[in-house]
């Protein structure tokens, strides 16, 4: 496990009898419905959704995953013709019940990666009581992204168009006071970022 959550998808395939199609929409239906996504339960979210260049992806963390698990036995989740709700194997079971401060210790069990600090950085920004400005600020820089005792730096970066209209790309690298770099992977080069190969094939 290289973060404290699963994807939806990822998660519900470890649930006996649930089909890969149409179950997605109804275990989102059952988050949304319960208020589980974003913030909404301690330390930890139970669930959050990801906006992805192709729609949005759910993450779900252990208090989610228990409301899935119950709606799952409940019948509230779409199953095979023919199957029964069943138990989940022993290590996501044993994922499902961390209580928060359990789940605090395994986060610092786990390897750094540019992944895991995307993903502690996120949560970070979403606990952040104010929505811009300086106190927003303020509070991130009282409250560092930290990992394992190191404290990182997050330097965001973009690429605009050969015709700077728009950016083509974004990322993120984490400096640690260790002096580690967990950087980014760059876009390569296109006709719409890189001016020797800017043909004028039209707007972009």
């Amino acid at each position: 496990m290289a973060t404290p959550s699963y994807t939806l998808g990822d998660f519900l395939a470890q649930l006996p009898g649930v089909p890969k199609r149409g179950a997605q929409s109804a275990a989102t239906d059952v988050l949304h419905r319960a208020g589980l996504f974003q913030g909404s339960v301690g330390r930890w979210p139970a669930a959050r959704e990801i906006p992805t260049r192709y729609g949005s992806m759910v993450l779900v963390y252990p208090a989610g995953a228990r409301a899935l698990v119950a709606a799952y036995h409940e019948g509230r989740l779409p199953l095979r013709k023919g199957a029964q709700p069943g138990d989940l194997p022993k290590h996501m079971a044993a994922w499902v019940a961390l209580t928060e401060d359990e789940l605090d210790a395994m986060v610092e069990t786990l390897p750094t990666s540019h992944e895991l600090l995307r993903e502690l950085d996120a949560l970070r920004r979403d606990q952040c009581p104010h929505g811009a400005g300086d106190e927003r600020r303020a509070w991130l820089e009282a409250h560092p992204l930290r990992h394992r005792g190191v404290t990182f730096q997050v330097d965001r970066g973009e690429m605009a168009s050969n015709s700077g209209k728009s950016i083509v790309a974004r990322w993120t690298d984490y400096y640690g006071s260790d002096g580690s770099v967990y950087a980014a992977a760059r876009p390569a080069p296109n006709r719409t970022n890189d001016p020797e190969r800017n043909w004028g094939l039209g707007r972009e």
